[in-house]
């Protein structure tokens, strides 16, 4: 699994310890990751959340790149 190293990723000189710990912000290969909104624009089109579940649920963000 290869993770953000950018900006606000796990080992990111961004984060301070407190603000750190109160995000539970663990440096391990794990899969989830922290990014700032500029650099999320930057790399994706947008996210989808999907449940499927008897009550079915769906939700998503797009950004406009131009912002």
């Amino acid at each position: 699994m290869k993770e953000w190293t950018g900006d606000w990723s796990d080992k990111s000189d961004k984060w301070n310890p407190m603000l750190k710990q109160k995000l539970n912000v663990i440096e391990a290969n794990d899969g989830t990751f922290w990014m700032s909104v500029i650099d999320f624009a930057k790399y994706f089109e947008g996210i989808g959340n999907c449940k499927v579940r008897a009550n079915y649920s769906y939700n998503s963000i797009q950004l406009d790149a131009n912002t």
